[in-house]
C-alpha cells in the first residue's frame, strides 16, 4: 500500500488524480484524496507512474511522485499500459 500525497488544483483544492493510462494527457477517471491508502499492484518500466487497485476490482495509474511508498518501487512488476 502506499499513501496519496496531495497535489493542488487551481482553484486551491488538494487532490491526487488517477488515469486509465499512464498519461495526464487524458481526463482523469478519478479522483482519490490526499492520505487515502491505495494499493500498488505495478509500475511503468521508468517507475513514473504506478497502476492502483481501486474499489469494483478496477485499475488505474497515478503519478509515482503523487504517493508515499516505503517500499523500492522497483519491486513491483512492470506493467505495459
Amino acid at each position: 500500500t502506499a499513501t496519496t500525497a496531495p497535489g493542488m488544483t487551481g482553484d486551491g483544492q488538494s487532490v491526487v488524480y488517477v488515469y486509465a493510462t499512464p498519461s495526464d494527457e487524458n481526463a482523469p477517471i478519478l479522483r482519490v484524496v490526499p492520505g487515502q491508502s491505495v494499493v500498488l499492484i505495478g509500475r511503468t518500466a521508468d517507475s513514473q507512474w504506478v497502476q492502483i487497485w481501486l474499489p469494483g476490482n478496477q485499475q488505474g495509474w497515478i503519478r509515482a511522485s503523487a504517493v508515499q511508498v516505503e517500499i523500492d518501487l522497483d519491486v513491483l512488476p512492470v506493467v505495459e499500459p
